[in-house]
């Protein structure tokens, strides 16, 4: 039940970690 706010975390943080590479 908690797996797909876990996706939706590691999505955010994915994006997030792009956003600071850039």
């Amino acid at each position: 039940m908690r797996a797909r706010v876990l996706i939706i975390q590691l999505r955010e943080c994915r994006y997030i970690s792009i956003n600071l590479s850039s």
